[in-house]
């Protein structure tokens, strides 16, 4: 019997400024990394280059919580306002687009169609090509509009998750005016990601396993005790076959058969950016470069 045992490795460490860094998006055509800061600043570096420099925007934002690459070229923003923000590194133009009433707290793109999630309760779904809000998904309980934690989209369908009662949701994204199917999990579903057919979440309790119609929930992975910091983001493997989490001090990997906890200290959170590296990016301006690589073992005989 063989058994799979994942482990890693910083193979590169950056420093690019003295403020929390809040969310990075990875250029796959030009390697270029785009890092937001807590202070409304986004910094460009060539990941790949063997030195250290970057790249400094300003935006209008006091803080920045999602980015996002469209192509080769042009990112959107989002942040501690109601604006949608579209840059060009071309000329460093920025065009805005009022799209929400409050903070917008999560961010998508599928295909041509960027998706954007609110503590107003709404998902806008937004035409790149338009420039326009093409449908809107509102996230209600008792009329009252319940805050946005995270969403994915799979085919026609989006599925969401808000702050009461650890309420999913799910939409058909050709009829959205009201959801066909919703379930309460008691704790707060902090992030999703759809793998093998089910809706796979995080909270404080662990990682949450659901059907895609949301007729069955158990626990995949259940933590030894209670996180007081709940972990922020999730994000399924597909070629080492394990999630990835993290938490307030520590980038969590697992397998079918490893738990495997990597220690970053004060870490803000994580981006996938090949099957084999991962980019960890902390509150005080550093970003690390997580080798991931693959034991195999033969298990102990019985």
């Amino acid at each position: 019997m063989i058994e799979k045992a994942l482990s890693a490795k910083i193979s590169k460490e950056i420093k690019i400024t003295d403020f929390p860094i809040t969310d990075i998006s990875y250029n796959y055509n030009t390697s270029i990394m785009c890092a937001a800061t807590y202070d409304g600043r986004l910094l460009l570096s060539a990941l790949d280059v063997g030195d250290q420099n970057y790249s400094q925007i300003l935006t209008p934002l006091e803080s920045i919580s999602k980015v996002k690459w469209l192509n080769s070229y042009e990112f959107i923003i989002v942040g501690n306002e109601r604006f949608l923000h579209h840059f060009s590194i071309m000329n460093l133009k920025n065009v805005s687009f009022e799209i929400h009433n409050s903070s917008i707290t999560s961010l998508e793109k599928h295909n041509d169609i960027i998706y954007t999630g609110s503590t107003d309760g709404k998902i806008i779904v937004w035409d790149i090509s338009q420039k326009a809000i093409s449908d809107e998904m509102i996230h209600k309980v008792r009329g009252k509009g319940q805050p946005i934690k995270d969403f994915k989209v799979k085919d026609n369908y989006l599925y969401s998750s808000t702050i009461y009662k650890g309420r999913m949701w799910v939409w058909d994204l050709r009829q959205a005016s009201k959801p066909v199917y919703q379930t309460e999990t008691e704790n707060c579903q902090n992030s999703l990601v759809l793998c093998k057919e089910n809706v796979f979440s995080i909270n404080d309790q662990g990682i949450l396993k659901t059907s895609l119609n949301l007729q069955f929930v158990e626990y995949f992975y259940k933590e030894p005790k209670a996180s007081l910091f709940p972990p922020a983001k999730i994000v399924y493997s597909e070629y080492f076959d394990s999630f990835l989490w993290n938490r307030k001090d520590s980038l969590n990997i697992k397998s079918e058969h490893q738990l495997l906890s990597i220690k970053v200290p004060d870490m803000g959170g994580f981006e996938p950016i090949d099957i084999n590296r991962v980019l960890v990016y902390t509150n005080t301006g550093l970003i690390f470069v997580n080798e991931i690589f693959e034991n195999l073992k033969w298990a102990e005989p019985n």
